[in-house]
């Protein structure tokens, strides 16, 4: 991974965490970080109040509603990467996070 690519990540998790403390309520939160040959996936979840949507929304449904973790899309811009974001009201919420791997960004 890129330095570049690897201190954007790290930013992104750092702002996925300080919102699921300041805005979910959740008790338990859990990052992931895996890979596959074309891609870095990372994975954020919580048990929390989740967002005021139920099901899954895209990078480009986030943006086109203009709804959404600002900071981490903007960010994610810098990369190449994608976000989807799942929710389940009064349970929970994931964000997944993917970044191409061979892309010069």
């Amino acid at each position: 991974m890129s330095p570049r690519v690897c201190r954007e990540l790290a930013r992104i998790v750092q702002e996925g965490l300080v919102n699921i403390r300041k805005h979910s309520g959740a008790r338990e939160s859990l990052v992931r970080l895996s890979e596959d040959p074309a891609r870095w996936l990372v994975t954020i979840e919580d048990n929390g109040k989740g967002f005021p949507f139920t099901g899954s929304r895209s990078h480009r449904e986030l943006e086109e509603a203009g709804r959404g973790p600002t900071v981490i899309l903007e960010r994610l811009r810098l990369i190449d990467g994608e976000l989807t974001i799942e929710s389940n009201p009064g349970q929970s919420a994931r964000l997944e996070i993917r970044v191409p791997k061979n892309r010069e960004v």
